[in-house]
C-alpha cells in the first residue's frame, strides 16, 4: 500500500508530484509491475478531526510536509516515508526510493538458470569459445552453479583446455554470466574434421530451476584439405655431444591430403636416418630422424651441423627447410694416472700445453681440458662411476681452489653438473661438492664461458 498525503488546494509541490508521477505513463507501468493500493489523504477533503486522526502516524511533532509518501507492507507496517519534492518527486528518483522497499514482497521467484544455447560450433583457430549462462523468470535469492567440460570426440589437452568453475548470482541479480574454454590449434589437418566436447551445469546452492544444463560444442577443423607443408619445427635444433646420437623432428602442417615425402640431408661425415621421411594420407604426425657424426676427435672442435630438407613430393611444399644442430666437444685429455707416472703423487697439478692453455686435474678422474670459452662456447668432461659411493669434486676459478699459475682468473660463465638425472648449476667462485653416485652413473661437467674464460 502506498499512502500519499497532500494539500491539493494550496500545495504547488503536490500539484507538481501529481503531474510528474501520477499523470505519466511510467506510473501505469509501475503499478502494473507492482499492483498496490494507493491511498490519497487530501487535507481539503477531510474534516479537521479526521485529518488529525489519519495523519497522526506520519507527523513529526505537529508538522507535516507535502506531499508526504509512506510505503506500507501488506501487514500494514510502514516501511519507508519521504517527502516527494525535488528529485524525490520525479522519475526516476521517486521509483528508486519506492522500488527497493516493495520489491521483496513481489518477487519471490528464484527464476530458471541455464545455458543460453544447447549447442554451438566454432573453428579450432578461434582462440576460445565463450559459454554464456542466463537467469530468467525471476531473481529472488542467491544462487550458485558449477560448470565443467567433458570429452566427446574432442580431447582435452589436444583440442581444447579443460575448464571448471563456479557461477554465482546474488539476490536480485539477473545478469548473464560467461566463461571461456580455450581452443588448441596445432596447424595440422586432423580427422575427424568435426570434434565434440560438452559443458555441463549443476546447481550447487539455492533453489533456482534448471534450464538447459548441457551444451555441446563442435570444433571444426581449420586447416585446408591440402597436401600440407613439410618443415622443421625450429631453426635451432639444440645440441648433442660429440660421438652421441641426435634425434630431431620434422612436421607436416596446414594439410594432410594424400601421401607425401621429403628428403633429409646432412654435411659430409654425418649420417641422417631415415634419408627420406614419409607420411601416409591423412597423417600429420611429427616424424623423427637421427643424426650421427664422426667419433670423438683429439682436437677441441665444437661445431655447428646444418641439416636440410629438399625435394618435397606428393604436392607438399617446404616450410622451414634448414635446422642447425651444435655438436659439443667432449674431449678428455690425459688421465690422472697417465700424467702422474714418474711424478710425486700428491702434488698440485697444472700443465701448460704448446698453445699456452692449461690442463687441470683432480685425483681419480679424467682431466677436463678448457680452451678459451668465448661467446658461450662450452667444454665438457664426462666420467662414468665405476662403483657406488660418494663423489667429491671442487669447481672454481681462483688460485685458492685450483692453484692455477694465474691469480684470480676472471670468469663470468657457469658450470653445469649432471648426475643420475639431476642437475646443479655451479656459479660461485669456488665450491666443494659431495654427491652420491651409483655404479655406471654418467657424470657430466659442462662449462660455459663468456669472454676468454678458463676453467
Amino acid at each position: 500500500m502506498l499512502v500519499v498525503i497532500v494539500d491539493s488546494v494550496t500545495c504547488s509541490q503536490c500539484k507538481s508530484f501529481d503531474y510528474n508521477i501520477l499523470q505519466q505513463p511510467s506510473w501505469q507501468s509501475f503499478i502494473s509491475e507492482y499492483p498496490m493500493f494507493l491511498v490519497m489523504l487530501d487535507r481539503a477533503k477531510l474534516t479537521s478531526s479526521d485529518w488529525t486522526t489519519q495523519t497522526a502516524a506520519y507527523r513529526t511533532g505537529t508538522s507535516l510536509s507535502f506531499p508526504t509518501i509512506a510505503v506500507h507492507a501488506p501487514n500494514g507496517t510502514k516501511l519507508k516515508q519521504f517527502v516527494a519534492t525535488g528529485g524525490n518527486g520525479t522519475n526516476p528518483g521517486f521509483y528508486n526510493l519506492v522500488r527497493p522497499v516493495i520489491e521483496p514482497y513481489y518477487d519471490t521467484d528464484p527464476g530458471t538458470i541455464g545455458f543460453t544455447a544447447a549447442a554451438q560450433t566454432v573453428s579450432e583457430d578461434g582462440g576460445a569459445v565463450t559459454v554464456t549462462v542466463s537467469r530468467q523468470g525471476g531473481k529472488a535469492g542467491a544462487q550458485t552453479f558449477t560448470y565443467a567440460t567433458a570429452d566427446g570426440t574432442a580431447t582435452a589437452g589436444t583440442d581444447y583446455d579443460a575448464v571448471s568453475g563456479t557461477l554465482a548470482w546474488g539476490n536480485g541479480d539477473t545478469a548473464s554470466k560467461s566463461f571461456a574454454v580455450p581452443l588448441k590449434s596445432d596447424d595440422r589437418w586432423t580427422a575427424p574434421t568435426q570434434r565434440v566436447f560438452t559443458v555441463t551445469l549443476a546447481l550447487a546452492s539455492g533453489n533456482a530451476g534448471l534450464g538447459t544444463t548441457t551444451q555441446t560444442v563442435t570444433i571444426e577443423e581449420a586447416e585446408p584439405l591440402a597436401p600440407g607443408t613439410l618443415g622443421f619445427l625450429t631453426a635451432d635444433g639444440g645440441h648433442f655431444r660429440e660421438g652421441e646420437v641426435y634425434t630431431g623432428l620434422v612436421a607436416r602442417t596446414h594439410g594432410a591430403l594424400g601421401a607425401v615425402e621429403v628428403t633429409l640431408s646432412a654435411p659430409a661425415g654425418y649420417t641422417v636416418d631415415p634419408a627420406v621421411l614419409q607420411w601416409a594420407d591423412s597423417n600429420s604426425d611429427d616424424k623423427p630422424f637421427t643424426l650421427t657424426g664422426p667419433a670423438v676427435t683429439p682436437e677441441y672442435d665444437t661445431r655447428d651441423v646444418a641439416v636440410s630438407l629438399s625435394g618435397p613430393a606428393g604436392g607438399a611444399v617446404l616450410g622451414l627447410a634448414a635446422q642447425t644442430v651444435t655438436a659439443l666437444d667432449q674431449l678428455v685429455s690425459e688421465t690422472f694416472e697417465e700424467y702422474t707416472a714418474g711424478r710425486p703423487l700428491y702434488e698440485h697439478l697444472a700443465q701448460e700445453d704448446d698453445d699456452g692453455f692449461w690442463f687441470f686435474y683432480n685425483e681419480d678422474i679424467d682431466a677436463l681440458r678448457t680452451e678459451p670459452l668465448n661467446g658461450g662456447a662450452q667444454a665438457v668432461l664426462i666420467w662414468t662411476a665405476p662403483a657406488a659411493g660418494r663423489l667429491t669434486f671442487t669447481w672454481g676459478h681462483n688460485s685458492t681452489t685450483i692453484n692455477t699459475p694465474y691469480t684470480n682468473i676472471p670468469f663470468t660463465g657457469t658450470c653445469l653438473f649432471e648426475a643420475g638425472g639431476q642437475s646443479l648449476e655451479l656459479t660461485a667462485a669456488e665450491t666443494n661438492n659431495t654427491v652420491g653416485v651409483n655404479a655406471g652413473d654418467v657424470i657430466r661437467w659442462t662449462a660455459t664461458g663468456q669472454v676468454s674464460n678458463y676453467v
